[in-house]
């Protein structure tokens, strides 16, 4: 157990190191959309986010590539012993797609700021990491499931935070888009 509480632990921390360039973009991409929603450029907004998924998916290809193929160097970096790298040479290669899939989730909760959505961007935030990894370790390990297995609940959480973010990003951004055109109508009757 207590090896899965390490584990557990080096998760958390390594995930912000390893998603380092997805939240400089991510944080680039608030003040951008902020200010085409004020300029009323959805079209620039969609651009951005466009482009943000893309530079943080090439950047964090190089790293998942590395994190697939050489996990036991990685975990010796950490000065892992041999019982820590032996277990932690599976949870690297599975924390490692959980990582890929968090990509999205950080680009939409960004977005979600930019538009002046907080709220929305804090239940996303805390549902891929927090609820919904809690709820899905409960279950797998409910199921019978192995350590290995519970681990797993980080990518699920992730796979269902796909979607719930692209859900919430959409709502949003229609919202947004009804507001533009009508602050654009506004101000085009003020002048007449």
């Amino acid at each position: 157990m207590r090896r899965a509480s390490f584990t557990r632990s080096w998760h958390l921390q390594s995930r912000s190191d390893v998603t380092v360039g997805t939240h400089g973009i991510d944080n680039g991409l608030i003040p951008i959309v902020a200010y085409n929603y004020g300029a009323k450029r959805p079209g620039r907004i969609d651009g951005a986010i466009r482009w943000a998924m893309v530079y943080s998916a090439a950047i964090y290809a190089v790293i998942f590539a590395g994190l697939e193929l050489l996990p036991g160097p990685v975990l010796a970096l950490f000065d892992a012993s041999a019982d820590m790298t032996a277990m932690g040479v599976t949870a690297l290669r599975i924390f490692a797609v959980g990582w890929l899939l968090c990509i999205p989730g950080y680009i939409y909760a960004a977005a979600l700021q930019g538009l002046g959505q907080g709220m929305k961007s804090m239940v996303l935030t805390m549902s891929r990491q927090a609820v919904l990894p809690v709820a899905f370790a409960l279950w797998l390990r409910a199921l019978g499931g192995s350590l290995e297995l519970i681990w797993w609940a980080f990518v699920l959480a992730e796979a269902v935070g796909m979607p719930l973010g692209l859900g919430l990003w959409r709502k949003a951004r229609r919202n947004a888009e009804a507001e533009m055109g009508e602050r654009s109508e506004t101000v085009g009757s003020s002048v007449v």
